[in-house]
């Protein structure tokens, strides 16, 4: 498989398999594809809400105040519904298979990186990409 086949969709191929291979394979994959998708959602779902959960501590311990958690707040929602959109899209370019291991990796080091932040303007960035990066999740554990 070369990394054009694997990165891009590729148009859905006829069935020629036997009803008994068909069930065969379908109970092979069945319990890892259900695994794979339950564990990357509750990753993604731990990493989104992470910050409301931090939020009381980071008031008495940074330099960020009640209003700028609700600009971030807001602007995190605003980026994470137009990226379900944007995603959905994607995912009809992109493998999805190809997409979710970069996205969860890029949502770990966002994740990371805001541990070690301390300015104001670098909480906004690395919340807004968090964002980005969280609306693009779902749509391809979707598909």
């Amino acid at each position: 498989m070369s990394i054009k086949t694997f990165i891009f969709s590729q148009p859905d191929k006829p069935i020629v398999k036997e009803k008994k291979e068909i069930d065969q394979t379908y109970k092979k994959f069945r319990f890892e594809i259900i695994a794979s998708v339950f564990i990357s959602y509750a990753v993604f779902y731990l990493t989104r809400k992470n910050f409301s959960a931090a939020m009381p501590a980071m008031l008495t311990e940074t330099s960020l105040t009640a209003e700028d958690f609700a600009i971030m707040s807001s602007i995190f929602y605003i980026l994470y519904g137009a990226m379900k959109f944007v995603g959905g899209m994607l995912v009809d370019k992109i493998n999805p298979k190809a997409m979710t291991g970069p996205v969860l990796i890029g949502v770990g080091i966002v994740n990371i990186l805001f541990g070690f932040s301390d300015s104001v303007a670098a909480f906004y960035v690395l919340y807004s990409l968090n964002a980005i990066l969280q609306g693009t999740s779902f749509p391809p554990m979707a598909k």
